[in-house]
């Protein structure tokens, strides 16, 4: 981790050369912890590096639990264990459910969670297997009250599990205490006072650290940690973790979960082409959805289709704007006229938007001109790091039709984004800023979207006063699909780059 972590008197060009890359983090290296950094860490938790250790006979089944190998819940059956192995049983089938619910929907555990709180209360709290599964499950109920949108619920675990976590007495968990320091620190700053008022501190270098802790440990709970790090790495620091996913795709080739895993990364960090030739062979109906989304990224839209169709019972159970979307956009630039009427209105039944991907995908139904139908699939190419047909898409553009200001605008955009993907930043830049002078400060994504990228462009060339000029820029506009998560990008990076300038 870089030096800025610790307080240091340091010259100001000093400190500001030290900011390069703040999360410590570039593509698919680890951050390195300084020396002070690491004695602090040593000292803070020697001892909570130790990790709770499967018995022999449970290990296995903690192995298809985390690489979602089961076909059936639960993944043991706790009237065969004695009584001594309860809490792994508990943890086992916990993280198989909660993943289950993550993945599908569905919590097959809904009517035994409460059941095992009863039975860990009544087990020796001072026992580190009862502690750790005490903060884990905790955590595992705040998780799935929140995606079935009980917010009041997902709170009250969530306290749960933050103090049982931080029970250092009793050894906790050390993995839900990194977690929940990295979602907390997350959490954008005008909402900090309010946990901060509730005792809650966060603090998401500090959990990434911890969570290095764990993985270095090498122990039986190292690779849930590295899974951890690595989805916080890339969705909430926006840091590509592509490189360490295909080292664990190629070390776990029969895990579904790993593998599915890969195929959302590789789609995230426009790599399509992975997912079409991995050709993934899974019981996670999901997969059918990635191939999907591959193939439109591809422009091939019976290919897209068919996955789609793969899917299809499954999407329908559970519709969201998002997914119809995809389908809808096959059909549209296919050119079947019917079946994009036929989906269109499905979205349009929908109702109000529950997400923003939803939000995303209804902006986007007006696409009837020509010229914007060839700029979504600029996009669409664009997204899935097919940068050849996307340029020869852009080329092909009769620039000289008449466009609206905001299709003017995505074009610009489309240009720059390209070009910047394709490893040219500097040359992206000017295209990039004339995107801000042109845009209005509310309804479009692509002016916040670009201030964000502009503060990310500098930030990597070392000159942090402009990157948070533009990272503060990013909340001057309103009402555009992807705001929040935006703006709490932006809001994170102008935190980290202001406090390490203060700390030092």
């Amino acid at each position: 981790m870089k030096s800025w972590l610790r307080k240091r008197s340091l010259p100001k060009e000093e400190r500001l050369r030290k900011l390069h890359n703040p999360t410590g983090m570039c593509g698919s290296k680890i951050n390195k912890v300084c020396l002070t950094a690491c004695l602090f860490l040593c000292l803070s938790f020697i001892g909570r590096t130790q990790s709770i250790v499967f018995p022999d006979q449970l290990a296995a089944a903690y192995h298809i639990a985390l690489h979602y190998q089961f076909q059936e819940w639960p993944v043991v059956d706790p009237d065969t264990i004695e009584i001594s192995h309860l809490p792994y049983v508990i943890y086992i089938n916990s993280l198989a459910a909660t993943l289950s619910r993550v993945i599908t929907a569905k919590d097959p555990a809904s009517d035994h969670r409460d059941q095992w709180e009863r039975l860990l209360n009544d087990l020796d709290r001072k026992d580190k297997a009862v502690s750790f599964v005490r903060a884990e499950t905790a955590f595992h109920q705040s998780l799935v009250h929140f995606m079935n949108r009980d917010a009041f619920r997902s709170f009250m675990q969530f306290r749960v599990a933050y103090r049982r976590s931080e029970d250092k007495e009793n050894f906790g968990s050390p993995k839900v205490s990194a977690t929940l320091k990295i979602a907390l620190g997350s959490i954008p700053e005008n909402y900090q006072w309010i946990f901060r008022l509730l005792g809650y501190e966060g603090d998401p270098v500090l959990g990434m650290q911890e969570l290095d802790q764990q993985i270095a440990a090498k122990n039986d709970l190292s690779l849930e940690c590295q899974l951890v790090k690595l989805m916080f790495q890339q969705y909430l620091f926006d840091e590509s973790t592509f490189g360490d996913w295909l080292g664990l795709r190629a070390e776990y080739a029969d895990s579904p979960m790993i593998q599915f895993l890969f195929n959302t990364i590789a789609l995230k960090n426009h790599q399509s082409q992975y997912v079409i030739d991995l050709q993934l062979d899974s019981h996670i109906d999901q997969v059918y959805g990635q191939l999907g989304e591959a193939y439109l990224n591809k422009l091939e839209y019976d290919s897209a289709l068919y996955y789609f169709d793969e899917y299809e019972g499954n999407l329908m159970a559970n519709s969201t704007a998002e997914i119809l979307h995809k389908i809808w956009l096959c059909h549209t630039l296919k050119g079947d006229e019917r079946k994009a009427s036929e989906y269109k209105e499905k979205l349009l039944n929908i109702g109000s938007s529950i997400t923003e991907a939803d939000a995303n995908a209804l902006d986007h139904l007006s696409i009837e001109a020509p010229i914007a139908r060839e700029l979504m699939k600029v996009r669409l190419t664009t997204d899935g790091g097919y940068y050849d047909i996307s340029k020869q898409l852009l080329e092909r553009l009769d620039t000289s039709a008449t466009m609206s200001d905001k299709t003017s605008i995505e074009l610009l955009y489309r240009r720059a984004r390209l070009m910047h993907l394709n490893g040219n930043a500097e040359a992206a830049i000017p295209i990039y800023k004339q995107v801000l002078s042109k845009s209005p400060e509310s309804g479009w994504y692509f002016a916040p979207n670009t201030a964000y990228l502009l503060g990310r462009i500098y930030q990597d060339k070392s000159e942090f006063e402009e990157a948070l000029r533009y990272f503060n820029e990013v909340g001057n506009y309103r009402n555009y699909p992807y705001k929040s998560s935006l703006n709490n990008k932006a809001d994170l990076y102008t935190r980290l780059i202001e406090s390490s300038i203060t700390s030092n």
